[in-house]
């Protein structure tokens, strides 16, 4: 995976789906209860195919082949459980949007608001227009630094070094690894929900 959906004039090599250094800022198949294990590991499922003739993007064979694994222990304060388990889901509904891939994924799209989701449809356009794939596993490991009001902030690790590119004929594509990247996330409420709005390289130390 390339961290390609980073904010615009940060160095990137990686998206997943739009991965992981230390720092701040740039995927839902369903979340898994954060408090049952502190390494949770969420599997893409593959769409089904439409045998009744070409299919559209989203029913395009995505394969069991990314997964998102979470490191550490999710917060105690129900506050921020909330956006911590909203922050999983975005990352989950990322990779298997670039894993299909979709532009118009939809549990994507209700994960997260511009300008953070109009970078990575970019690059989901990108992967369809060269039938190219993301995939691998996607680790992270969040930190909610702020809750306030109708914002919140998460600092994160992404490491995407596990996660690349395929072409149509599953070779992977050089040079389309992730890194090991620090972020600062930005998240907003939308309704009763938070959704990520903004993902920025940040400076902290991912050791």
């Amino acid at each position: 995976m390339r961290v390609r959906a980073l904010a615009a004039g940060v160095a990137v090599t990686v998206v997943v789906l739009s991965g992981c250094e230390a720092g701040g800022g740039d995927e839902p198949a369903g979340l898994d209860d954060p408090a049952d294990s502190s390494t949770d590991t969420s599997t893409g499922t593959a769409p089904a195919d439409d045998a009744s003739g070409t299919p559209e993007p989203s029913d395009l064979p995505a394969g069991e082949d990314w997964s998102v694994e979470v490191g550490g222990e999710p917060p105690e304060a129900p506050a921020d459980l909330d956006v911590y388990e909203a922050y999983l889901g975005y990352w989950r509904a990322d990779l298997e949007a670039l894993s299909i891939p979709d532009p118009a994924h939809q549990p994507f799209l209700d994960a997260a608001v511009d300008p953070q989701r109009e970078r990575v449809v970019s690059v989901a356009e990108q992967l369809l227009a060269q039938d190219h794939r993301t995939i691998g596993t996607l680790r992270v490991e969040p930190f909610v630094v702020s809750v306030s009001g109708p914002t919140a902030a998460v600092q994160d690790c992404m490491d995407g070094r596990d996660t690349y590119d395929v072409d149509a004929a599953g070779a992977e594509v050089p040079d389309s690894r992730g890194d090991l990247i620090p972020v600062l996330v930005q998240l907003a409420q939308a309704g009763d929900r938070w959704v990520v709005a903004d993902v920025q390289r940040a400076d902290h130390d991912c050791g």
